[in-house]
């Protein structure tokens, strides 16, 4: 009884979506992992020219006078990190950063942090619960108005001081 069943739902779905090789499918957890790569993705925005690379950290110094990349000009700059945060066991963290500029970070799209100022060092984000495995990550940056541009993500928690976030932690679509 239940092999005509079989059968007369796979001529309905055959029916209802085409060949096999049609029908949409989610790629297997193991390919799914395959496609992250580790670090972020920094987009490097100045008017409508946009630079995107890959990058270690949440992490950047431009000198004055400099320009934030080989494609754009010197000069003011918006700068997004994006990408994923990544913790054996879920665990509070407390997001705080080095540098000069503003400076926002969301995690799950959550607020983790907004410094601005000349010492971004000041300004500590709200206690916030990071789920086990992988946490979306945000960072905007833009430099201040005059001077060198620096700035650098750090986190702290219970179980260690404040570091930066850790390369093998980030990882990025």
């Amino acid at each position: 009884v239940l092999l005509p069943v079989l059968i007369l739902l796979g001529t309905m779905l055959t029916a209802a979506w085409g060949p096999a090789q049609q029908r949409p499918t989610a790629p297997p957890l193991a390919e799914a992992k395959a496609t992250l790569v580790p670090g972020l993705s920094l987009r490097l925005e100045q008017g409508a020219v946009v630079d995107v690379r890959d990058t270690r950290l949440a992490a950047l110094t431009v000198p004055a006078g400099t320009a934030p990349s080989p494609f754009l000009a010197p000069g003011p700059f918006k700068a997004l990190w994006e990408g994923f945060v990544s913790v054996d066991l879920g665990t509070d963290v407390q997001f705080s950063a080095s540098g000069r500029g503003s400076l926002r970070v969301l995690i799950n799209t959550k607020p983790a942090l907004e410094a601005k100022g000349g010492d971004l060092s000041t300004t500590e984000g709200p206690s916030l619960r990071l789920k086990k495995g992988r946490n979306a990550l945000q960072v905007f940056y833009e430099p201040p108005a005059d001077g060198e541009a620096a700035v650098r993500l750090l986190w702290t928690s219970s179980d260690f001081p404040k570091e930066p976030v850790p390369p093998l932690s980030l990882s990025h679509d």
